[in-house]
């Protein structure tokens, strides 16, 4: 079982109720909202997943086969699964609206590095979102927004335990992949400290010694 492709299974999936959760902005900030962000995320992953190699699409299309159907608050239970259906042919799932100008989809070369971009995603997602444990709440959090705020929170975790579940050789393309991101990231951010966590080799080591 390849484990980085149900990482990437668990990303799409969240990438996708982000985008049922999360109100279009059309402020002028519009870039930087989480509606955009989550759908630059969707669109580079869809971009990302187009330029795997055949045998990683592989490995994602039988991950997407054995997964459990996805359940979306609001959708009727026995509808289609958008997200299945789009990985299982070699595919991910694009964004419901267009993106706002000036906002440039990326591509990830490999599943380790769209793996890693999952705990980027969920790590920027929860910066832009109110806090939904806090109390009181601001008085601008929207209860759509604070809906969405819990449910990244749970995406995280699940997003996590995912990455928690790989194998020596896996933890090992997450640290070659995290090496080649960490050259690009910003120096100081929470993301560039992710990165370095797993470039570092100390992430490799530990799943080593556990398995």
């Amino acid at each position: 079982m390849n484990q980085l492709a149900h990482c990437v299974l668990h990303y799409a999936r969240s990438l996708w109720e982000s985008q049922q959760l999360l109100p279009p902005n059309d402020a002028l900030d519009a870039q930087a909202s989480p509606h955009a962000r989550a759908s630059l995320y969707l669109a580079s992953l869809a971009d990302s997943v187009a330029g795997l190699p055949e045998a990683q699409r592989v490995d994602l299309a039988r991950a997407a086969r054995r997964g459990w159907p996805l359940r979306v608050a609001g959708t009727v239970e026995d509808a289609p699964d958008p997200v299945r259906v789009a990985l299982m042919s070699g595919r991910a799932p694009t964004p419901l609206h267009a993106l706002p100008a000036g906002l440039t989809p990326w591509r990830d070369a490999s599943l380790a590095a769209i793996a890693l971009r999952s705990l980027r995603y969920a790590l920027e997602l929860a910066a832009l979102l109110p806090d939904p444990t806090s109390q009181p709440f601001a008085d601008d959090a929207s209860p759509l927004l604070l809906t969405a705020a819990a449910a990244v929170d749970e995406q995280q975790a699940l997003l996590w335990d995912a990455i928690e579940r790989v194998g020596a050789d896996e933890a090992a393309q997450l640290a070659a992949a995290a090496r080649a991101m960490l050259e690009t990231a910003a120096s100081g951010d929470q993301e560039a400290e992710l990165l370095a966590y797993f470039a570092s080799g100390m992430f490799a080591q530990r799943v080593s010694a556990h398995r």
